[in-house]
């Protein structure tokens, strides 16, 4: 990650020492005053952005996230095809 961002001209600032799963940030809730996205990753402030990582858990069960973010991802984007089906989104 150090080598991409200096090659294009950054600096970084802070780079985990180690294999780590990132994970908070965006808390996912049906409910815009304590959380950032619904329950398919949409953004309650702007409708048509949508988040697919592991930014929207609150936590973590201790283990390795990527099979539920890909199933998340999954769900989003046949939520956003379904929605854009119906244009409503």
């Amino acid at each position: 990650m150090s080598s991409i961002l200096e090659a294009a001209g950054g600096k970084p600032e802070f780079v985990v020492p180690d294999t780590a799963h990132l994970m908070g940030g965006r808390r996912m809730g049906s409910d815009s005053s304590n959380s950032v996205v619904n329950s398919y990753g949409q953004t309650h402030d702007i409708p048509n952005l949508f988040v697919c990582d592991a930014s929207i858990f609150v936590t973590s069960g201790g283990g390795n996230p990527t099979n539920t973010v890909m199933a998340l991802a999954s769900r989003t984007a046949d939520y956003i095809k379904e929605k854009k089906a119906r244009q409503e989104l």
